[in-house]
């Protein structure tokens, strides 16, 4: 499975990853994704776009809903769309 996007930052040196959420989703048919913003290299205020990307592998069937997660706080929830 692959999730894609851009994220708009502050900083420069902000780099946004997607890491599986830990504690998992209870329910199967959702994935949690934690949202993480990495520091790295010489700061610079200005506000810009990042690419963020998820690559994975998921256990049986794809999940219906990816719900990404900032800071404990649910801040997307995404459909997927069926299978074709």
């Amino acid at each position: 499975m692959r999730i894609a996007s851009e994220i708009e930052l502050g900083n420069k040196n902000e780099v946004p990853r997607l890491v599986p959420s830990v504690p998992a989703s209870l329910d199967p048919s959702s994935l949690a994704l934690d949202l993480a913003v990495v520091v790295e290299g010489p700061s610079e205020l200005t506000m810009h776009w990042a690419a963020l990307e998820f690559r994975g592998t998921i256990p049986e069937a794809p999940p219906k809903i990816v719900r990404i997660i900032w800071m404990g706080v649910e801040i997307a929830a995404l459909t997927v769309p069926a299978s074709r």
